[in-house]
């Protein structure tokens, strides 16, 4: 045998990968909530001297974290257009990997974060409801926990590393759909999407730091690119649709007052809804509450709508006859919202109107974990509404 004195050299052609390589400049616009890998909202002992949803010193920005978000974004985008939910599963885990009938796939997608900014650690965020909106950080505990929680990722910037490794199994034409699908799930999350908690209420909002040609945070853009595909097919799973008028935006002179507006907006119409429009001066829900248990209407309670629901369950109502409530899903407990509220790279607040997150027609109501009654989200079987309309429209048209 032939002894080697020097070790062979190998060319990226002799590993006989194909890899195709993503690589954007990432900031943040928002606060962070959470982050990290430790939840410890389980553990309320030492809520006054450690952070509930700490961010991890180590990685504040991790792979893992932005991987799951892509994987939303590739469903919103690619995978909600698929005929059927075997072949978008089955696309899914050739991509992003996946549990099979013959065991595991590895995903396709390698993900790499680079901090780029001199500053690696974030700076916690009095939450004094003047910096952070108050009805976005309702499930912070404000009066024990004073700087937890919410994170100030201002001064970290990341370079993002997607690399797409060609699959043996897959053609040359798969291997280029499976580009474009990763660029518009990357694009989407850019746009519409942000790292930590409360997503939808616009924490941890992010963008690009730089332009790309393939790559875009602009959602009008961005909603053209997503026409291409055509409309959502599979009506169970959470899609942006490239109708315009399920997006709204609004300039302001910065994100944080653009985030503060959105929120507003959103406040003031699940408080008061528009009188002039719906012809009403308040919702309807606690009336409908002591009604149906001061009679206890099991018969007629289906009639009793509770549009609101729209907006994500459950939903918890306070002293409602000195008694608590809770509106929820009858085979589950949550419901994200169907609308997702956060600034855009351009300063406008944005709302988002996803399809695929209607709540059922029948919906559960609570006493205290007691006595419950089927209730409804739709209008139609509600006498107490003259005006039948659709909440989220209606929302929309005064963003």
């Amino acid at each position: 045998m032939k002894t080697l004195k020097t070790a062979p050299k190998i060319s990226r052609d002799d590993l006989k990968e194909d890899f195709f390589s993503l690589e954007v400049s990432v900031k943040f616009l928002t606060y962070v909530f959470g982050g990290g890998v430790e939840n410890n909202t389980d553990n309320k002992v030492d809520h006054k001297n450690k952070s509930m949803k700490p961010f991890d010193p180590v990685t504040p920005v991790r792979a893992s974290s932005v991987r799951g978000q892509l994987r939303y974004w590739w469903r919103a985008t690619t995978g909600a257009r698929c005929q059927s939910l075997e072949e978008m599963r089955a696309r899914e885990i050739a991509l992003w990997g996946g549990l099979t009938p013959d065991g595991s796939t590895p995903s396709s997608v390698r993900v790499q974060i680079k901090i780029t900014s001199d500053i690696k650690e974030p700076k916690g965020v009095e939450v004094d409801f003047y910096k952070v909106p108050s009805y976005a950080a309702f499930p912070l505990d404000i009066s024990n926990n004073k700087n937890a929680e919410v994170w100030d990722y201002s001064d970290i910037k990341f370079d993002l590393v997607l690399r797409l490794q060609k699959s043996p199994d897959i053609s040359e034409v798969g291997y280029e759909t499976q580009k474009q699908e990763l660029q518009l799930a990357l694009s989407a999350w850019l746009t519409f999407g942000g790292y930590g908690g409360r997503l939808s209420r616009g924490f941890g909002a992010v963008a690009l730091a730089d332009s790309y040609n393939d790559i875009t945070d602009d959602p009008d853009n961005l909603l053209k690119r997503i026409e291409a595909l055509g409309n959502v097919k599979l009506s169970s799973v959470p899609a942006i649709s490239h109708d315009q008028n399920r997006l709204k935006l609004k300039a302001y002179k910065d994100s944080f007052t653009a985030w503060n507006e959105g929120i507003n907006k959103l406040k003031s119409f699940r408080t008061t809804p528009p009188q002039l429009k719906l012809g009403i001066k308040k919702w309807l829900e606690g009336n409908h509450i002591r009604t149906i248990y001061k009679n206890n209407d099991g018969n007629h309670s289906a009639q009793f709508s509770f549009p609101r629901a729209h907006f994500g369950l459950p939903i918890n109502y306070q002293k409602i006859m000195s008694k608590q409530y809770e509106l929820t899903l009858v085979d589950a407990t949550r419901l994200p919202s169907a609308v997702i509220l956060r600034p855009s790279s351009k300063n406008h607040a944005m709302a988002l109107w996803l399809e695929g997150l209607e709540p059922d027609n029948s919906l559960i109501l609570k006493e205290n974990n007691k006595k419950s009654f089927k209730v409804t989200s739709n209008l139609n079987n509600d006498p107490h509404y003259t005006r039948k309309f659709n909440i989220i429209e209606e929302f929309l048209e005064n963003f």
